[in-house]
């Protein structure tokens, strides 16, 4: 994923994703509560 948003130009590192986590609902929820939009790997929104 870095290599891919550096590719874009984002310049992100390790740094910039603090939280690493198998949930899905936990990466949901944390979205929620941001209220920022997140494409999240191999999910599905109805």
């Amino acid at each position: 994923m870095l290599k891919g948003l550096n590719t874009l130009g984002y310049g992100r590192t390790e740094a910039n994703f603090p939280l690493l986590t198998e949930s899905y609902l936990l990466m949901w929820e944390l979205v929620r509560q941001a209220g920022n939009p997140a494409c999240l790997r191999g999910s599905t929104y109805p």
